[in-house]
Order: C-alpha cells, then structure tokens, then sequence
C-alpha cells in the first residue's frame, strides 16, 4: 500500500535536489515561469512528459496550471510515477477521480496500473472497458486478461484495445480462428492503427486485406508515416479510399499532405472542407492552403471550414478574426471551435461583445470544456447555467490537485515508497467483480 501523502512528498521532494518548494528563489520561479508560459501547447505538454520538476511548478502556477484542461494535466503527471503516486496517495484528490483521470494516470507505469487495479475504491470507479485499456498499455495485464474463461467474454474491439500496442498479442489474436472470427473490418485495423510493427504485419498477409475498407485503410495509415507511404504503394488499397478517406489518410503526415496537393488528380477531388480537415493537423499545409487560391476559394464555400482549418492553430486562428467578411460569417459553435484548444483566441472571442454574444449556451460549454481558466471567466460572468456539475467538479478537483502539490511537506521520515506486493489470481478476481456487476445490471 502506499504510504501516507505526506511521506511520500516528503520523500520525492528531498529527491529533486535544489528544487524550491518553498518559492523563495525568485529568480529560479521566473525563469521557469517564462521559460513554460510562453512555449506553444504542444511543446509544453512535450516538456511536462520529460520534466517531473516543470510539472511540478506547472501544478504551482495557476497561470500555468489553466492552459492545460485536467485530463492534460493527469496525462503530464502519469508520465512520472512519483508523482502519479502522490495523486493516488492523496484522500482528497482520490474522492474525485473519474474512470478517465484513472486510465491517465496508470497509462505509462504498470505499477500505477496495478495499484489501481489492486485498490478496491479506485478498482470501484473503473468499468471493464478502462481495465481493457490498461490493458492495451501494460501486457502483463493484457495477458491476465488472455485466459479462456475472460476471453470468452471479449468483443472484437475488446481484443483490437488489448492487443494494438503488443505485436506478439496482436498476432496471436489474427492467427487464433475463434478470435480473429469476432473482429469487425475497423476492428482489424484499430489493432493496427498504433503500432507500425502491427500494421505492417496486416499489410505483408493480403489474407487480411479483404476486411479493410476505405476508412480502415486511413485508420491503419495513422499508425506511422512508413505504414501510410506503404500504402501509396498498394494501388489496390489506395484505391478503396474515397475522398473524405483521403483527408484523414493524408493529414498526420505533411510529405503526404503535400503528394496529396501536389497532384491534380487528387487535389481536385477534395471539397473545402476536406481539404480543411486535410491541413488541420500541422501549421505549414494549413499554410499553404492560405496561401493558395484555388484552394483557399474551396475553403471559403463554408464558414466552417475556416473553423475546422484554424481549430489547431492559432496563427490560423488569428487570420480568421482578423478577416471581417470571414469571421462575420462565422456562427456561435464555428467560433468555439476555432478557440476551444487556445486559450488565447477563447479570451479573445469571451473580450469581443459581437462575437461572444453569438454563442449559445451549448457554445460556451464548448469554449469552456477543454480550459479551466475559460470556466472559471465564464463563472465570473455569471454563467452558471453553462457551467455544467461535471465541469464544476472539475473545478474543484483542479484545486485539490494543485493543493496537493503546493502543501509544504514534512520532513520524510523512515518510510519507503512502495507500491502493495502483486497478489495473485489478479484476472480471476477481475473476473469475478465483473461477473457480479453483470448480474447487478
């Protein structure tokens, strides 16, 4: 079991050395305050995966602490087991947690996983899909799961969760009859959709390539641009894709995004908004699109486009508002879409009465979903209507979190972290739990 959360923050807090808990070094908190407030999302969250002392001060720094939505912020602390141990540690924190915080927390560290698995009132939060997903990530679990009694009761997209990030359960499931039998076309390849050890497996065996579809041929694609260029080789592949398919097949990956414009053929088989969900995912295609008439006269068919074009990038984002005879066209949720993962171009659309005074109440949520910082203006605004229980709970759990992290720890004494000894039989005991709750239901 682990010890009591006092201990264990007395214990990793005199491992970070010459890291300050108690604020008094100014001038190390603002170097690193401007060091991380001022990096794009992507390259923070980046940064926090590497850093258990950024996310620390991350936890520290509400002006920090807001740009990331809670489940951003469980993901970054489940990226270092210390920490994801304090989390589990802490009573306060532990009463609020969902099902999802729960699978971010124990997603990269098996002995996270397992204590969550082996703690009757986290076990209690989790349904049998979230212990499938642990699964997906930690194949000890996967393979006390892979025992014919619990097999048995395993859809097919069970078995794709289990096994597409371990190839030698991903094989196993393609080449056992009884089980590759229960997998539906995408089944097949959101197995392979993670992994390109997986994907390439089902593209060297042209006996699975009769499941795939067009959607499924852009799903397996996602799982690493050597997949996706292997099927612009297969023309019988390529070639089931229509043209939404080819949106999705070719937006992970710029070289491919750019073969795709590049050639008449198939440039002029995507409408606005593909060619908008096409340059949705990396800043220099969405460029391009910009600054190209022809297809930016395709964009320009819809509003919604331009919503979809910038919803991942601010610069984007920012020329859409800057553009009267664009954002005048824009409705409510197009403006919450464009904003609803910048907190930036949110504080902008809630400070300008003409665009804020468009969105529904069904806008504002979505505005607000993704952004602490966003629902907590949106009380100040005297929104309690939008601001739905879940998002509120939230709320509250953000603080608890960042109180468990900024609390001046005691001295640590004698004590060990550890995690509880694995116990035995743990799959019969899933097993039974959910037999139990079957019969409940």
């Amino acid at each position: 079991m682990f010890e009591q959360p006092n201990l264990i923050a007395g214990l990793f807090f005199s491992q970070l050395g010459n890291y300050n808990l108690t604020g008094s070094n100014i001038e190390r908190d603002s170097r690193s305050f401007h060091r991380l407030f001022f990096l794009p999302k992507k390259s923070l969250l980046e940064q926090l995966q590497t850093s258990p002392s950024d996310v620390l001060f991350t936890l520290r720094t509400p002006e920090l602490a807001e740009k990331l939505s809670l489940n951003e912020l469980f993901e970054m602390i489940g990226h270092h087991q210390a920490l994801a141990e304090m989390v589990m540690a802490s009573e306060m924190v532990v009463s609020g947690l969902r099902a999802d915080h729960l699978v971010l927390l124990g997603r990269k560290h098996e002995k996270v996983a397992w204590h969550i698995i082996d703690t009757p009132i986290l076990l209690g939060k989790l349904g049998y899909s979230q212990i499938v997903e642990f699964s997906s990530n930690h194949i000890n679990i996967a393979n006390n799961l892979f025992n014919p009694i619990i097999i048995a009761g395993l859809s097919g997209h069970d078995l794709a969760l289990i096994g597409q990030m371990h190839l030698s359960i991903a094989t196993r499931i393609l080449t056992t009859p009884e089980l590759y039998q229960k997998m539906t076309n995408f089944d097949v390849a959101f197995l392979g959709g993670k992994i390109p050890g997986i994907a390439n497996y089902i593209l060297d065996n042209p006996v699975y390539h009769d499941r795939l579809l067009g959607p499924d041929v852009a799903w397996l694609a996602a799982s690493g641009l050597e997949v996706a260029n292997r099927i612009l080789n297969k023309p019988v592949l390529f070639a089931r894709m229509d043209d939404h398919d080819l949106a999705l097949f070719g937006r992970n990956y710029p070289s491919i995004a750019n073969y795709i414009l590049d050639s008449a053929v198939l440039c002029n088989r995507l409408n606005g908004l593909q060619l908008s969900i096409l340059g949705s995912s990396h800043l220099q295609i969405a460029n391009r699109m910009v600054r190209t008439p022809a297809l930016r006269e395709k964009i320009n068919e819809y509003a919604l486009n331009w919503a979809i074009l910038g919803s991942n990038h601010p610069e984007i984002a920012s020329l859409v508002l800057d553009t009267k005879n664009i954002c005048d066209k824009l409705n409510g949720y197009e403006l919450a879409i464009l904003g609803h993962k910048d907190v930036g171009i949110a504080n902008r659309l809630l400070k300008t009465p003409e665009l804020v005074n468009k969105m529904d109440h069904f806008s504002l949520l979505t505005l607000g979903t993704n952004q602490p910082s966003i629902t907590k203006k949106l009380l100040v605004m005297n929104q309690q209507g939008i601001v739905g229980e879940q998002l509120r709970n939230d709320l509250i759990l953000l603080d608890k979190l960042i109180a468990l992290f900024t609390l001046k720890p005691k001295p640590p004494s004698q004590a060990v972290l550890t995690a509880k000894e694995p116990q035995p039989r743990r799959s019969l005991r899933i097993q039974e739990r959910n037999a139990k709750r079957r019969k409940l239901g």
